[in-house]
C-alpha cells in the first residue's frame, strides 16, 4: 500500500499491519549528508513528543524533509483511547539521526513545538506493538 507522495521526496512507504497502528517503512527517502561524532551510537531512531494529536505520517515526513528516513511510526498506542502526541522515526544511520535532531529539535508543527529524543529500535517496535516502550522491558525481565 502506498502513502500519498509529498513534495519532500518520499518514493513509497510500505504499511505494516501492527496491533495499534501502522509502521511505515520507506524504500528510499531523499536527503543525505553525514555528521561526525554522533551521540546516537549504533541507533538511528528518534522519538518525537509534543505532536499535534491530528498529526499524520505525511506531516512527519514533511517535518523531516531532506533527511534519509527508513521507517515512520506516526502515532504510538493511544492511552485511554486518546492519541499520545508521540511518534518514532528511524533514519538511515546514527549520523543522519543526529543531523535531523540538530536541525529539527524544538521546531514547530502547526502551533506546537516538537521535542526530539534519542530512542532505540526496540522502543519503536514496543510502541508499534501497543506497549509503553518505557516499561516494556519489565515484561521480559
Amino acid at each position: 500500500m502506498s502513502c500519498p507522495c509529498v513534495e519532500a521526496g518520499c518514493l513509497w512507504f510500505e504499511r505494516l499491519s501492527l496491533r495499534h497502528g501502522p509502521l511505515l517503512s520507506a524504500s528510499l527517502y531523499g536527503g543525505g549528508g553525514g555528521y561526525q561524532s554522533s551521540p546516537f551510537p549504533g541507533e538511528s531512531v528518534i522519538r518525537m513528543r509534543g505532536l499535534p494529536y491530528s498529526a499524520t505520517e505525511t506531516d512527519i515526513v514533511q517535518f523531516f524533509a531532506g533527511f534519509q528516513m527508513l521507517a515512520v511510526l506516526p502515532s504510538t498506542a493511544p492511552i485511554n483511547g486518546r492519541p499520545s502526541g508521540e511518534a518514532y522515526v528511524e533514519f538511515a544511520s546514527p549520523d543522519e539521526a543526529q543531523r535531523a535532531y540538530i536541525a529539527r529539535n524544538r521546531a514547530t508543527m502547526g502551533h506546537r513545538y516538537v521535542e526530539l529524543f534519542h530512542a532505540t529500535k526496540a522502543e519503536m517496535m514496543a510502541a508499534a506493538a501497543g506497549h509503553d516502550p518505557r516499561t516494556a522491558w519489565r515484561a521480559h525481565g
